[in-house]
């Protein structure tokens, strides 16, 4: 299929909320991403990808869903489009994730030399051609790093940022004396963010970077107007995002979440570009963002959202939280940089937490917000150079050392050191 639609029902998708329909829709899934191939242009060109439909329904699954490709689209007729995620978390990607949205990955190659801004060294010869392209992560833990590879468990003072997850396209590539010079078709972003990324006791200039190829991307893709509803209690995320660029995921509905649900009802892991925009929640559902750069969660009502290990360069704008005992906004688990949280609602903070928390960061903005409830309605750690205006808070708590904060324009009913 090659920008085409299909109807899942024309693979036996039954959507009768018995039937298990896991194979059916999969089936469809797979079906769009092959309408992408890495030898006709690579991850970041045109979209052609196909369009899966979902009928209004309820679509039993028993397993996770897996969707990728270019350009493919996923989507449904919004709250009669229900996803029944029946099967429990064991713990390991797909173990109660309902939708996971992510590249298919080939080889795993070796970096010898830091990366340069448009060049990679890699070890060994490696068969790439031009146009292919490749993934490009650093970090620990959801990025793929073990700690036990490193030494053991690592300070986040050892890093200076882990956002950093992008495609390149090869331009070109050749070998000799034993390594694989890529020259690449456009710069990486980030350089410094890639070459500052080491464990502690390593020499300067080590980039502990993964270079992967792409079978197939997830790129550009749209997931939108469908339902998740989770009748087993011990589900886990209704859509795990991972490692996608400048994809959509937008009109989300979720019915019922699990008791797991404030891991996050939408996860975003190491992505760029994506965005999150207009999901709603009948219940507790939450939307997380780990390790992501220039990503957005716009016009969302839900329980809470999270940001953790150093997301960079995000926007969080024109959201409704009401968190039910615990915090409504919130960064932390190594620190967030530069991101922008504006013209967000957070209502009814738990009595022991704070409506907004930024545990851990810098040069983060924090812009028009209303906040209510919690210790203290807006509630700063250890988070220097954070610019706070403009905001409307029951409370202010600032308990870092040397936070430096510049603020003005808020209206404050108390505050808190």
């Amino acid at each position: 299929m090659n920008g085409g639609v299909v109807n899942v029902r024309d693979y036996n998708a039954r959507g009768d909320g018995v039937t298990d329909d896991t194979v059916a829709i999969q089936t469809a899934l797979n079906k769009a991403r092959s309408g992408w191939s890495g030898t006709r242009g690579g991850a970041l060109a045109a979209a052609t990808g196909g369009h899966v439909y979902l009928p209004a329904g309820r679509y039993r699954l028993t397993s996770a869903l897996y969707a990728g490709g270019a350009g493919v689209r996923v989507s449904g007729d919004g709250e009669q489009t229900v996803l029944l995620a029946d099967f429990h978390f064991h713990g390991q990607p797909g173990g109660g994730e309902a939708l996971w949205i992510e590249p298919e990955f080939g080889g795993l190659y070796s970096l010898v030399h830091p990366v340069t801004w448009d060049t990679l060294t890699l070890a060994g010869e490696v068969p790439l051609a031009a146009g292919e392209p490749l993934f490009l992560c650093n970090g620990r833990g959801s990025t793929g790093i073990l700690e036990k590879a490193l030494g053991g468990s690592l300070p986040r003072t050892n890093f200076h940022e882990l956002a950093p997850c992008e495609y390149v396209d090869v331009a070109s590539s050749s070998y000799a004396h034993g390594v694989t010079t890529v020259l690449l078709k456009r710069p990486v972003i980030g350089i410094g963010d890639y070459a500052n990324v080491r464990p502690a006791g390593q020499p300067p200039g080590e980039a502990w970077l993964h270079v992967r190829k792409l079978n197939a991307p997830a790129d550009g893709m749209v997931i939108s107007d469908l339902a998740f509803e989770h009748p087993d209690p011990q589900a886990d995320a209704s859509i795990m995002a991972y490692y996608t660029r400048a994809c959509r995921i937008e009109n989300i509905t979720i019915i019922t979440e699990s008791l797991l649900g404030a891991r996050g009802s939408v996860v975003v892991v190491g992505s760029m570009g994506t965005s999150v925009r207009n999901v709603r929640s009948f219940h507790k559902a939450a939307i997380a963002m780990n390790s992501c750069r220039c990503c957005h969660i716009a016009q969302c009502s839900v329980w809470s959202i999270t940001l953790e290990e150093c997301c960079t360069d995000n926007h969080i704008m024109n959201n409704i939280l009401e968190p039910v005992g615990t915090l409504g906004l919130r960064t932390g688990d190594m620190p967030c940089r530069r991101n922008i949280f504006a013209h967000n609602s957070i209502f009814n903070a738990a009595h022991n937490y704070g409506a907004i928390g930024l545990w851990e960061g810098m040069k983060n903005v924090l812009a028009g917000n209303v906040a209510t409830g919690g210790v203290a309605a807006i509630w700063l750690g250890d988070a220097p150079e954070t610019v706070v205006v403009g905001n409307i808070a029951a409370s202010f708590g600032d308990y870092g050392k040397h936070n430096h904060t510049m603020a003005s324009g808020n209206s404050w009913q108390k505050s808190k050191t």
